[in-house]
Protein backbone atom coordinates (compact mmCIF):
# COMPACT_ATOMS: atom_id res chain seq x y z
CA UNK A 1 0.00 0.00 0.00
CA UNK A 2 1.28 3.23 -0.80
CA UNK A 3 1.06 5.75 1.77
CA UNK A 4 0.59 9.53 1.01
CA UNK A 5 3.03 11.98 2.20
CA UNK A 6 0.68 14.68 3.36
CA UNK A 7 -1.97 14.85 6.27
CA UNK A 8 -5.10 14.25 4.13
CA UNK A 9 -8.89 12.31 3.92
CA UNK A 10 -9.45 9.95 1.87
CA UNK A 11 -12.94 8.43 0.90
CA UNK A 12 -14.01 5.01 0.24
CA UNK A 13 -17.79 3.97 -0.15
CA UNK A 14 -19.57 0.56 -0.42
CA UNK A 15 -21.59 -0.82 -2.23
CA UNK A 16 -20.30 0.52 -5.52
CA UNK A 17 -23.66 -1.35 -6.86
CA UNK A 18 -27.05 -0.57 -4.54
CA UNK A 19 -29.82 -3.29 -6.19
CA UNK A 20 -33.33 -3.10 -4.53
CA UNK A 21 -35.62 -6.55 -4.72
CA UNK A 22 -38.93 -6.04 -6.69
CA UNK A 23 -41.02 -3.11 -5.21
CA UNK A 24 -44.53 -2.57 -5.56
CA UNK A 25 -45.42 0.53 -7.77
CA UNK A 26 -45.90 3.96 -5.36
CA UNK A 27 -45.30 2.27 -2.61
CA UNK A 28 -41.44 3.24 -0.97
CA UNK A 29 -39.27 0.37 0.10
CA UNK A 30 -37.20 -0.52 3.03
CA UNK A 31 -34.18 1.69 3.13
CA UNK A 32 -30.88 0.36 2.09
CA UNK A 33 -27.29 1.38 3.37
CA UNK A 34 -24.28 2.63 1.86
CA UNK A 35 -21.51 3.42 3.90
CA UNK A 36 -19.03 6.06 3.62
CA UNK A 37 -14.97 5.59 5.09
CA UNK A 38 -12.54 8.24 5.63
CA UNK A 39 -9.35 6.07 5.17
CA UNK A 40 -6.92 8.82 5.32
CA UNK A 41 -5.17 11.13 8.36
CA UNK A 42 -7.31 13.97 8.72
CA UNK A 43 -11.39 14.03 8.89
CA UNK A 44 -13.62 13.57 6.04
CA UNK A 45 -15.99 16.72 5.52
CA UNK A 46 -19.04 15.53 3.33
CA UNK A 47 -20.33 18.59 1.17
CA UNK A 48 -23.68 16.96 -0.57
CA UNK A 49 -25.11 13.67 -1.10
CA UNK A 50 -27.66 13.85 -3.83
CA UNK A 51 -29.60 10.99 -5.17
CA UNK A 52 -31.16 11.03 -9.27
CA UNK A 53 -34.05 8.65 -10.06
CA UNK A 54 -36.90 6.98 -8.08
CA UNK A 55 -34.90 6.78 -5.28
CA UNK A 56 -34.45 9.12 -2.20
CA UNK A 57 -32.21 9.95 0.80
CA UNK A 58 -33.63 9.22 4.41
CA UNK A 59 -30.47 9.61 6.37
CA UNK A 60 -27.03 11.39 5.80
CA UNK A 61 -24.32 12.83 7.45
CA UNK A 62 -21.41 15.48 7.20
CA UNK A 63 -18.45 14.83 8.96
CA UNK A 64 -16.56 11.34 8.63
CA UNK A 65 -13.97 11.13 11.67
CA UNK A 66 -10.22 10.15 10.34
CA UNK A 67 -8.33 6.93 10.33
CA UNK A 68 -11.27 4.88 9.56
CA UNK A 69 -14.05 6.54 10.50
CA UNK A 70 -17.50 5.65 8.98
CA UNK A 71 -20.68 7.16 8.18
CA UNK A 72 -24.28 5.51 6.85
CA UNK A 73 -26.37 6.91 3.98
CA UNK A 74 -29.85 5.28 4.19
CA UNK A 75 -31.57 5.21 0.23
CA UNK A 76 -34.89 4.14 -0.07
CA UNK A 77 -36.47 3.09 -3.39
CA UNK A 78 -39.98 4.17 -4.57
CA UNK A 79 -40.87 2.85 -8.28
CA UNK A 80 -43.42 4.90 -10.26
CA UNK A 81 -43.48 2.71 -12.96
CA UNK A 82 -43.46 -0.91 -13.47
CA UNK A 83 -39.71 -2.40 -15.17
CA UNK A 84 -36.34 -1.80 -14.58
CA UNK A 85 -35.35 2.06 -12.63
CA UNK A 86 -31.92 3.03 -12.19
CA UNK A 87 -30.09 5.64 -10.37
CA UNK A 88 -27.07 7.53 -9.35
CA UNK A 89 -25.97 8.16 -5.97
CA UNK A 90 -23.77 11.25 -5.52
CA UNK A 91 -21.21 11.81 -2.85
CA UNK A 92 -19.20 15.53 -2.50
CA UNK A 93 -16.27 16.00 -0.52
CA UNK A 94 -13.03 17.11 0.38
CA UNK A 95 -10.94 14.48 -0.57
CA UNK A 96 -8.71 13.10 -3.70
CA UNK A 97 -11.20 11.90 -6.53
CA UNK A 98 -14.76 13.40 -5.15
CA UNK A 99 -17.27 13.48 -6.19
CA UNK A 100 -17.74 9.51 -5.72
CA UNK A 101 -20.87 7.73 -6.83
CA UNK A 102 -22.98 4.43 -6.55
CA UNK A 103 -25.29 2.90 -9.01
CA UNK A 104 -28.82 2.37 -7.74
CA UNK A 105 -31.03 -0.04 -9.64
CA UNK A 106 -34.44 -1.52 -8.85
CA UNK A 107 -37.79 -3.04 -10.08
CA UNK A 108 -40.84 -1.52 -10.32
CA UNK A 109 -44.10 -3.84 -9.88
CA UNK A 110 -47.16 -4.40 -8.59
CA UNK A 111 -49.19 -7.43 -6.48
CA UNK A 112 -50.93 -9.88 -8.45
CA UNK A 113 -54.29 -11.30 -6.99
CA UNK A 114 -56.86 -13.94 -8.80
CA UNK A 115 -60.05 -14.30 -7.25
CA UNK A 116 -62.38 -17.76 -7.89
CA UNK A 117 -64.93 -17.48 -8.64
CA UNK A 118 -65.73 -14.32 -9.75
CA UNK A 119 -69.36 -14.75 -9.17
CA UNK A 120 -71.46 -16.29 -6.97
CA UNK A 121 -75.11 -17.51 -7.27
CA UNK A 122 -77.63 -18.56 -4.19
CA UNK A 123 -80.68 -20.44 -4.68
CA UNK A 124 -84.02 -19.65 -3.52
CA UNK A 125 -84.23 -18.59 0.07
CA UNK A 126 -87.12 -17.88 2.69
CA UNK A 127 -86.84 -14.41 3.79
CA UNK A 128 -85.47 -13.41 7.07
CA UNK A 129 -83.75 -16.96 6.99
CA UNK A 130 -79.53 -17.22 6.64
CA UNK A 131 -78.32 -19.44 3.71
CA UNK A 132 -75.36 -21.92 4.09
CA UNK A 133 -72.25 -20.14 3.36
CA UNK A 134 -70.44 -20.15 -0.22
CA UNK A 135 -66.42 -19.58 -0.68
CA UNK A 136 -64.35 -17.57 -2.50
CA UNK A 137 -60.70 -17.61 -2.78
CA UNK A 138 -58.36 -14.60 -2.88
CA UNK A 139 -54.89 -15.85 -4.02
CA UNK A 140 -51.24 -13.78 -4.15
CA UNK A 141 -50.26 -14.99 -8.03
CA UNK A 142 -47.39 -12.85 -8.20
CA UNK A 143 -43.75 -12.08 -6.90
CA UNK A 144 -44.77 -8.96 -4.00
CA UNK A 145 -47.11 -9.31 -0.65
CA UNK A 146 -50.38 -8.07 -1.35
CA UNK A 147 -51.61 -5.08 0.88
CA UNK A 148 -55.42 -5.91 1.66
CA UNK A 149 -57.07 -2.56 3.24
CA UNK A 150 -60.86 -3.83 2.98
CA UNK A 151 -62.96 -6.27 2.34
CA UNK A 152 -66.90 -4.96 1.41
CA UNK A 153 -70.34 -6.30 0.44
CA UNK A 154 -73.29 -4.66 -0.40
CA UNK A 155 -77.36 -6.17 -0.60
CA UNK A 156 -78.70 -8.90 1.59
CA UNK A 157 -75.26 -10.84 1.46
CA UNK A 158 -72.77 -10.85 4.47
CA UNK A 159 -69.20 -12.17 4.62
CA UNK A 160 -66.70 -13.20 7.11
CA UNK A 161 -62.74 -14.11 5.89
CA UNK A 162 -59.56 -14.64 7.16
CA UNK A 163 -57.33 -12.43 5.05
CA UNK A 164 -55.95 -10.53 7.22
CA UNK A 165 -54.43 -6.88 6.44
CA UNK A 166 -51.91 -8.89 3.83
CA UNK A 167 -51.21 -11.56 1.67
CA UNK A 168 -47.96 -13.46 0.96
CA UNK A 169 -46.61 -14.06 -2.13
CA UNK A 170 -46.01 -17.14 -3.75
CA UNK A 171 -49.63 -18.06 -4.29
CA UNK A 172 -50.58 -17.63 -0.79
CA UNK A 173 -54.08 -17.68 -0.52
CA UNK A 174 -57.54 -16.58 2.30
CA UNK A 175 -61.16 -17.46 2.01
CA UNK A 176 -64.12 -15.32 2.18
CA UNK A 177 -67.72 -17.22 3.42
CA UNK A 178 -70.63 -15.14 1.74
CA UNK A 179 -73.81 -15.51 3.20
CA UNK A 180 -77.52 -14.33 1.98
CA UNK A 181 -80.16 -13.60 3.75
CA UNK A 182 -83.01 -11.78 2.28
CA UNK A 183 -85.95 -9.62 3.95
CA UNK A 184 -88.13 -9.73 0.70
CA UNK A 185 -89.15 -11.87 -1.96
CA UNK A 186 -87.73 -11.80 -5.24
CA UNK A 187 -84.46 -11.50 -7.45
CA UNK A 188 -81.34 -9.96 -5.08
CA UNK A 189 -78.17 -8.75 -6.01
CA UNK A 190 -75.38 -7.45 -4.12
CA UNK A 191 -71.46 -6.97 -4.97
CA UNK A 192 -68.27 -8.47 -2.85
CA UNK A 193 -65.40 -5.97 -3.20
CA UNK A 194 -62.02 -6.48 -2.20
CA UNK A 195 -59.64 -3.60 -1.93
CA UNK A 196 -56.22 -3.98 -1.98
CA UNK A 197 -52.13 -3.17 -3.69
CA UNK A 198 -53.04 -5.54 -6.94
CA UNK A 199 -52.63 -3.54 -10.49
CA UNK A 200 -56.68 -4.06 -11.13
CA UNK A 201 -57.81 -3.09 -7.52
CA UNK A 202 -60.71 -3.39 -6.29
CA UNK A 203 -61.91 -6.90 -7.42
CA UNK A 204 -65.70 -7.04 -7.58
CA UNK A 205 -67.55 -10.45 -7.26
CA UNK A 206 -71.41 -10.35 -8.35
CA UNK A 207 -73.42 -11.74 -6.03
CA UNK A 208 -77.23 -13.28 -6.91
CA UNK A 209 -79.90 -14.87 -5.04
CA UNK A 210 -83.95 -15.55 -4.53
CA UNK A 211 -85.87 -14.64 -1.86
CA UNK A 212 -88.63 -16.96 -1.61
CA UNK A 213 -92.83 -16.55 -0.70
CA UNK A 214 -93.01 -17.59 2.71
CA UNK A 215 -94.91 -20.20 3.26
CA UNK A 216 -95.58 -22.56 6.88
CA UNK A 217 -93.37 -25.55 4.70
CA UNK A 218 -95.80 -28.56 5.56
CA UNK A 219 -94.96 -31.00 4.41
CA UNK A 220 -95.15 -34.89 4.63
CA UNK A 221 -91.55 -36.11 6.54
CA UNK A 222 -88.58 -37.62 4.65
CA UNK A 223 -89.31 -42.14 4.91
CA UNK A 224 -93.21 -41.06 5.68
CA UNK A 225 -95.89 -41.37 3.48
CA UNK A 226 -99.16 -39.01 2.83
CA UNK A 227 -100.96 -42.72 2.20
CA UNK A 228 -101.56 -45.68 4.85
CA UNK A 229 -103.22 -48.58 4.53
CA UNK A 230 -104.10 -50.55 7.10
CA UNK A 231 -106.57 -53.21 8.39
CA UNK A 232 -109.56 -52.16 10.17
CA UNK A 233 -109.22 -51.62 13.66
CA UNK A 234 -105.17 -50.28 13.70
CA UNK A 235 -104.26 -47.12 13.43
CA UNK A 236 -102.95 -44.82 10.62
CA UNK A 237 -99.68 -42.61 11.36
CA UNK A 238 -98.45 -39.81 9.57
CA UNK A 239 -95.62 -38.29 10.50
CA UNK A 240 -95.11 -34.36 8.56
CA UNK A 241 -93.21 -31.39 8.88
CA UNK A 242 -93.91 -27.58 9.54
CA UNK A 243 -92.02 -24.42 9.84
CA UNK A 244 -88.32 -23.50 8.60
CA UNK A 245 -89.93 -21.37 5.10
CA UNK A 246 -89.87 -18.22 6.87
CA UNK A 247 -93.04 -17.81 8.52
CA UNK A 248 -93.31 -17.83 12.32
CA UNK A 249 -95.79 -18.03 14.80
CA UNK A 250 -98.01 -21.01 16.18
CA UNK A 251 -100.28 -23.48 14.45
CA UNK A 252 -103.49 -25.45 15.15
CA UNK A 253 -104.16 -28.86 12.99
CA UNK A 254 -107.92 -30.04 12.50
CA UNK A 255 -108.62 -33.18 10.70
CA UNK A 256 -111.63 -33.37 8.33
CA UNK A 257 -112.68 -36.04 5.85
CA UNK A 258 -112.07 -39.24 8.04
CA UNK A 259 -113.03 -42.32 6.48
CA UNK A 260 -116.79 -43.55 8.59
CA UNK A 261 -115.99 -44.74 11.85
CA UNK A 262 -112.59 -43.48 12.22
CA UNK A 263 -111.33 -40.70 13.94
CA UNK A 264 -108.31 -38.57 13.23
CA UNK A 265 -106.01 -37.41 16.35
CA UNK A 266 -104.01 -34.08 15.75
CA UNK A 267 -101.45 -32.10 17.65
CA UNK A 268 -103.59 -28.97 19.35
CA UNK A 269 -100.61 -26.37 19.09
CA UNK A 270 -97.24 -26.36 17.51
CA UNK A 271 -94.88 -23.23 17.67
CA UNK A 272 -93.65 -22.51 13.66
CA UNK A 273 -90.43 -21.79 13.66
CA UNK A 274 -89.33 -19.61 10.32
CA UNK A 275 -86.01 -21.20 10.05
CA UNK A 276 -86.34 -24.30 11.17
CA UNK A 277 -89.03 -27.40 11.03
CA UNK A 278 -90.58 -29.17 13.77
CA UNK A 279 -91.89 -32.66 13.42
CA UNK A 280 -95.10 -33.99 14.17
CA UNK A 281 -97.87 -36.91 14.09
CA UNK A 282 -101.16 -37.38 12.81
CA UNK A 283 -103.05 -40.68 13.53
CA UNK A 284 -106.48 -41.78 12.27
CA UNK A 285 -108.02 -44.51 14.38
CA UNK A 286 -110.22 -46.94 12.73
CA UNK A 287 -112.89 -49.26 13.62
CA UNK A 288 -113.29 -53.27 12.98
CA UNK A 289 -115.89 -54.39 10.50
CA UNK A 290 -118.95 -55.77 12.32
CA UNK A 291 -120.41 -58.95 10.13
CA UNK A 292 -123.61 -57.68 8.40
CA UNK A 293 -124.03 -60.04 5.92
CA UNK A 294 -122.12 -63.36 5.24
CA UNK A 295 -121.08 -62.67 1.60
CA UNK A 296 -121.16 -59.55 -0.27
CA UNK A 297 -124.06 -58.39 -1.66
CA UNK A 298 -124.19 -55.12 -4.28
CA UNK A 299 -125.82 -52.19 -2.96
CA UNK A 300 -128.95 -51.94 -5.39
CA UNK A 301 -129.54 -55.45 -4.64
CA UNK A 302 -129.71 -55.80 -1.04
CA UNK A 303 -133.18 -54.30 -0.68
CA UNK A 304 -134.66 -57.19 -3.41
CA UNK A 305 -132.85 -59.70 -1.60
CA UNK A 306 -134.24 -58.74 1.85
CA UNK A 307 -137.62 -58.28 0.63
CA UNK A 308 -137.47 -62.05 -0.98
CA UNK A 309 -136.07 -63.33 2.27
CA UNK A 310 -138.93 -61.87 3.98
CA UNK A 311 -141.87 -62.96 1.70
CA UNK A 312 -140.38 -66.31 1.94
CA UNK A 313 -140.17 -66.79 5.81
CA UNK A 314 -143.66 -64.69 5.91
CA UNK A 315 -145.20 -67.60 4.13
CA UNK A 316 -143.80 -70.23 5.80
CA UNK A 317 -144.79 -68.81 9.25
CA UNK A 318 -148.66 -68.63 7.34
CA UNK A 319 -148.28 -72.56 7.25
CA UNK A 320 -147.39 -72.93 10.53
CA UNK A 321 -150.10 -72.59 12.13
CA UNK A 322 -148.71 -70.58 14.94
CA UNK A 323 -150.68 -67.81 16.74
CA UNK A 324 -150.32 -63.89 16.10
CA UNK A 325 -148.92 -63.20 19.08
CA UNK A 326 -146.23 -65.85 19.05
CA UNK A 327 -145.32 -64.76 15.08
CA UNK A 328 -144.79 -61.44 16.00
CA UNK A 329 -142.62 -62.85 18.76
CA UNK A 330 -140.37 -64.03 16.10
CA UNK A 331 -139.79 -60.67 14.41
CA UNK A 332 -137.47 -59.06 16.81
CA UNK A 333 -135.61 -62.80 16.20
CA UNK A 334 -135.26 -62.16 12.27
CA UNK A 335 -134.14 -58.70 12.72
CA UNK A 336 -131.10 -59.72 15.36
CA UNK A 337 -130.65 -62.85 12.60
CA UNK A 338 -129.54 -60.07 10.09
CA UNK A 339 -127.41 -58.17 11.97
CA UNK A 340 -125.68 -61.02 13.25
CA UNK A 341 -124.73 -63.08 10.15
CA UNK A 342 -120.90 -63.30 10.30
CA UNK A 343 -118.38 -61.45 8.69
CA UNK A 344 -114.52 -60.98 9.00
CA UNK A 345 -112.63 -58.68 10.43
CA UNK A 346 -110.11 -59.03 7.56
CA UNK A 347 -110.85 -55.95 5.01
CA UNK A 348 -109.12 -52.70 5.19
Amino acid sequence: MKIAPTDAPAAAVAPAVLTFAAQQVGVPSAPLPVTIFDLGSSPLTVSNISVSGDFSISESCSMVAAAGGTCTVQVTFAPTATGTRTGMLTITDNSAGSPHTVSLSGTGSYATVAVAPTSVTFGTQQPNTVSAPQQITLTNSGALALTITNVAVTGPFAETNNCGSSLGADAQSCTISVTFNPTVSGAATGTLTVTDSAADSPQSIVLTGTGGTPSLGLAVASGSSASVTVTAGQTATYSLLIGGQGLGGSATFTCTGAPTGAACNAPAGVTVSPTTTSQVSVSVNTTARSGVLPLRVPPGLLPWALAAFGCVLAWRLASAHLSARVRWRLVPMFALTLCACGGSSSGN
